[in-house]
């Protein structure tokens, strides 16, 4: 348990040692450029786009399908599998690769989350996107996605739900 908290502490404190990158005139005139090429992308993935290129960066993202259709952007995905990891992709990953072992040791996990605004919390979400990595926790065969961990019990508590009126058909929670 220490061991988790210490993860998390070491996490919040690496944000705080990140630059927050402006949006500012150069990516505005980027981002007003791909809108005006009418690249069909999110606004706020163009915007992301624009910052990265004005700024010329990798960008590390899951989301290629999308960020591909931008050109001059450069991607790496953290979908990359590991024997093809660059040693800078793969001192990126350092969190997800110690948070991937700490889960593939554990013979048992149990979560406990509570649902907020229709969904679980954030912090949470980060958590599953940090060890969901292809060749570690998944691979693809035939084009769909196959888990690759077996024998865990894992236990699920959902707590802190809103009451639904009985006028509410929809059960959000479950």
């Amino acid at each position: 348990m220490a061991r988790g908290y210490t993860l998390l502490l070491e996490t919040l404190n690496g944000f705080e040692k990140a630059p927050v990158l402006p949006f500012d005139a150069t990516a505005i005139a980027m981002f007003d450029e791909m809108r005006s090429q009418k690249v069909r992308v999110a606004t706020m993935d163009l915007r992301i786009a624009a910052i990265a290129i004005s700024n010329n960066l990798i960008l590390l993202a899951r989301n290629t399908g999308d960020f591909s259709k931008i050109t001059n952007l450069i991607i790496e995905a953290d979908f990359t599998p590991p024997e093809a990891l660059s040693p800078e992709l793969r001192s990126h990953l350092k969190l997800s690769d110690e948070l991937v072992d700490e889960f593939l040791a554990a013979d048992r996990c149990l979560f406990s989350v509570p649902m907020y605004n229709f969904s679980v919390p954030s912090n949470f979400k980060a958590y599953i996107d940090q060890i969901v990595r292809v060749g570690r926790t998944f691979t693809f065969e035939n084009g769909q996605g196959k888990g690759l961990v077996s024998g865990k019990k894992v236990i699920f508590i959902g707590g802190g739900f809103n009451m639904l009126t009985i006028a509410d058909k929809a059960d959000y929670a479950n």
